[in-house]
């Protein structure tokens, strides 16, 4: 399972990995089971039949992207006791710009109201985060980009062989090199040669910010729907809504203050990731 780091290539990576014959992966952006209760609830029977039906072949293997999980340490502890010996990755992008970029994605998906990122990483630090949103806390920026944090907590629930520690710029400079790696991990032929030359999740906002937001908050119109439809339908549904209601975004430069700001505030989480993983990263 891929289980983070938001905004680092991770969906490119599924699919890349997912394409091989020997694996099979979700068509949803994210496998939400494991951190979102009502799922959870249903049992993984529901999930799998949920995200997982067309995986019928002996012998296949099954990859999954939830990137809320790295962050989460009561889906990293069901992750735990639904499967101990799993293997996890973890993708790393340079704090700054994850969270930047998870800002532009917020504002597409209708879970950030802040009219510029300045404002949003105020407000967060100031603990005023609205954590009605779907999203999995979407608008806490920085506490993502602490990835010592996530990194330890993995390491007191798994083996270190079975966390694999990889960062954006190696996926963008060579994905076949990371691919390879991890069909050596699942045990399928290595020799598979994804297509890396297709890119997805790229950056973009709504169309329209009031559409964007009626379909990321829960509320009584949701479970109407919920209850009318099956879920398949549901999900399907709001899918094609949200890709609907996205065009291509340019986004602005970061202030450069700004920048300064957040690289003395990552500055000493960096270092200690770099004791916990044991490899240099020039953030």
């Amino acid at each position: 399972m891929i289980i983070g780091a938001e905004k680092s290539g991770t969906t490119s990576l599924v699919r890349y990995v997912g394409s091989h014959p020997q694996v099979c992966t979700h068509d949803k952006r994210e496998m939400n089971y494991f951190v979102n209760d009502e799922e959870f609830e249903e049992g993984y029977p529901a999930a799998y039949a949920r995200y997982f039906s067309p995986c019928t072949d002996t012998g296949i293997r099954i990859i999954a992207k939830s990137v809320a999980v790295s962050g989460n340490l009561t889906a990293v502890q069901r992750l735990h006791t639904h499967n101990p010996d799993i293997h996890l990755v973890m993708v790393l992008r340079n704090s700054i710009d994850r969270a930047y970029s998870a800002y532009w994605h917020a504002k597409r998906r209708g879970w950030e109201d802040a009219a510029d990122f300045e404002t949003a990483i105020a407000r967060e630090l100031s603990a005023e985060c609205d954590e009605s949103k779907d999203g999995d806390d979407g608008t806490t920026y920085l506490r993502k980009g602490i990835y010592a944090d996530q990194i330890a907590a993995l390491q007191m629930i798994f083996s270190p062989r079975q966390v694999h520690v990889f960062t954006f710029d190696e996926l963008k400079e060579n994905p076949l090199s990371i691919c390879r790696a991890l069909f050596s991990v699942i045990g399928v032929d290595e020799s598979f040669e994804p297509d890396v030359s297709l890119r997805f999740n790229k950056a973009a906002q709504a169309r329209s910010p009031q559409l964007a937001k009626v379909l990321s908050y829960r509320g009584k119109i949701k479970k109407i729907i919920r209850r009318l439809l099956p879920r398949r339908v549901s999900d399907r549904l709001k899918q094609r809504l949200v890709s609907w209601n996205e065009k291509p975004l340019q986004t602005p430069a970061m202030k450069a203050a700004t920048r300064r700001r957040l690289e003395a505030y990552f500055n000493p989480h960096n270092r200690r990731l770099e004791e916990l993983t044991g490899r240099p990263f020039d953030w």
